[in-house]
């Protein structure tokens, strides 16, 4: 049979152990992005497919190449499926770290330009527009 005095002491317990791996992962994410934000290039990326993503969304598959090696990774975007649809075999940005070339982040938004500081061009107008209406 439990004691009540078992659970009460493992309660605190668990509840902090469960707010240090939190944190642990919000320093470890603040740690990545830092680490992009210090020293990224720009290049091309290609995307080459769109699916339904876990819980909304729309998972983009996208290439890049640096050097002779080319690189291909997803990133979960709050777009429709059918703008999402629409980007397959369509160039964007992507800026991935000069530090570590996997770690990279596909430039889609406007606020995602503004983050890195990088003026938003001209021939992503028509992806503003499109993001702007809900599509």
């Amino acid at each position: 049979m439990r004691s009540k005095s078992n659970f009460v002491l493992k309660f605190p317990a668990n509840i902090i152990l469960f707010f240090i791996v939190l944190y642990c992962f919000y320093l470890y994410s603040s740690y990545k992005e830092d680490k992009l934000r210090k020293c990224f290039k720009v290049c091309n990326a290609m995307i080459v497919d769109a699916q339904h993503g876990y819980r909304g969304g729309v998972k983009l598959s996208y290439e890049y190449i640096v050097g002779k090696k080319k690189y291909r990774y997803s990133s979960k975007r709050p777009i429709s499926m059918g703008l999402g649809q629409s980007l397959i075999n369509k160039n964007l940005l992507v800026i991935y770290s000069c530090y570590d070339f996997n770690e990279n982040w596909l430039l889609l938004h406007k606020s995602d330009f503004e983050k890195y500081n990088i003026a938003y061009p001209d021939s992503l107008l028509w992806l503003k527009e499109e993001l702007d209406k809900g599509r």
